[in-house]
């Protein structure tokens, strides 16, 4: 309540209260006031209102990245537009474009190091809460209580909280290693082992994948591989030895699932759904959530699937189905170009001194991302403001590594006499 004045007349501190409420979604962890006065609403309003009025730098990265975010945007319209059912694609509209009004302010006003830090700091204590408070309950009930995030958030669901968790370990590894507090450091290593039993503790088969995944590249970018492994062990050897038996058997049918699990033949039978409408509706797909009509659902699903209706269970033929293969495309061109971003900050980076914190930045991204792309092939969280966030830090990491070559550059083309640049008609 009192940061929103705050917000109003410092625009980038209503963006970090702004994304600190759509990432944690700590008001529907309240009762009473605080979940009835709409704060995340508020909040954004005071925050335009501070943006429009504001004399401050405003600047968005020039990047395919972004153009393919708004291109994505304006897609999310259309498709909206065409629905097969309205009621859920418009009600889903408002919210993905409410994000999506978020996303350009950090474009917009997260534009150097100690933003971009502070818009690190507050993913990390966003979804960091949900690391320790999971990993306490696992470690008090012997790894045997699932949990969940706040009701009606992104991740509301176990195993969208499992994805979330798995995308964040990675920015509490680059906290650790670019903070000066002691204190700090040492909770962030805290936070990762706890964020690691809280993942298995929600027994998501797909969040176990994510895990596997993330752990795998963070090895592999690591500069110290050999203590990085023993960090690694360190943390994830006694979080697996807790788990229970029940625990071990949930993650066994992995390898016979495509056989025996019902679970994940559902789930094959979704992805054909989804592939049967965007065959149907190639250039805009069916509209967001069409598959969660029964009569869309009966109308494009396997002729064996008795069920009425069926979540996507992947980001992939989540999009598929939502917004077609054209939607599809986009879709997986924002994370193609997010990596070349990545690749192209550490390149870069690596050859400037002092920009060390922007390549470990991008390189625990590409963790996260990793981690993401994996995990989300068995959950519906195409969508996801945090992820969608993180290909804009890459952006904008990308002009400012791009900037500083180009200060390096023109510093070096430029003589000196007696430590001062010389000027003349000839060299100018």
């Amino acid at each position: 309540m009192g940061l929103i004045p705050v917000s109003w007349i410092h625009p980038f501190a209503g963006v970090l209260v702004w994304s600190w409420l759509s990432f944690m979604s700590p008001h529907q962890l309240t009762w009473g006031l605080a979940t009835e006065l709409r704060l995340n609403l508020i909040i954004s309003v005071a925050t335009l209102l501070g943006f429009i009025f504001s004399r401050e730098q405003k600047t968005i990265p020039s990047n395919i990245s972004i153009v393919l975010l708004f291109l994505f945007a304006i897609l999310w319209i259309l498709t909206t537009i065409s629905a097969m059912a309205p009621y859920l694609a418009e009600d889903l509209l408002t919210r993905y474009l409410k994000t999506f009004v978020l996303l350009y302010m950090i474009m917009a006003l997260v534009h150097n190091r100690l933003r971009l830090h502070a818009f690190i700091l507050v993913i990390v204590i966003s979804i960091g809460y949900f690391a320790v408070y999971g990993g306490l309950v696992g470690i008090i009930s012997g790894g045997s209580s699932h949990f969940s995030g706040p009701p009606g958030s992104y991740i509301g669901d176990r195993n969208h909280l499992a994805l979330a968790i798995v995308t964040v370990i990675p920015l509490m590894n680059y906290i650790r290693m670019y903070s000066e507090n002691r204190f700090v450091r040492f909770a962030m290593l805290a936070t990762m082992g706890l964020g690691i039993i809280s993942v298995l503790v929600t027994y998501s088969r797909g969040g176990f994948l994510g895990l596997s995944a993330m752990g795998a590249v963070l090895w592999w970018k690591s500069k110290h591989k050999l203590v990085s492994l023993v960090i690694i062990a360190v943390l994830a050897v006694p979080a697996f030895q807790f788990m229970p038996q029940k625990w071990w058997d949930r993650m066994d049918t992995i390898e016979t699932a495509a056989e025996h699990d019902g679970s994940f033949q559902g789930r094959l039978r979704a992805w054909e759904t989804a592939f049967n409408l965007a065959v149907a509706n190639p250039i805009l797909g069916g509209g967001f959530s069409a598959t969660q009509d029964p009569s869309v659902y009966a109308r494009y699903k396997p002729a064996d699937d008795p069920t009425i209706l069926r979540a996507a269970h992947s980001i992939y033929f989540q999009v598929l189905g939502d917004m077609g293969f054209v939607g599809l495309s986009v879709f997986l061109m924002i994370f193609f170009t997010g990596w070349l971003n990545s690749v192209a900050v550490i390149r870069g980076g690596n050859k400037i001194p002092g920009m060390e914190w922007a390549v470990d930045l991008s390189k625990m991204i590409q963790v996260s991302m990793a981690g993401y792309l994996v995990a989300g092939a068995a959950l519906s969280m195409a969508y996801y403001d945090v992820t969608l966030a993180l290909i804009v830090v890459l952006a904008r990491l990308r002009t400012i590594v791009a900037n500083e070559q180009n200060r390096v550059a023109t510093t070096e083309a430029l003589p000196r006499v007696s430590g001062q640049y010389a000027f003349s008609k000839r060299n100018i």
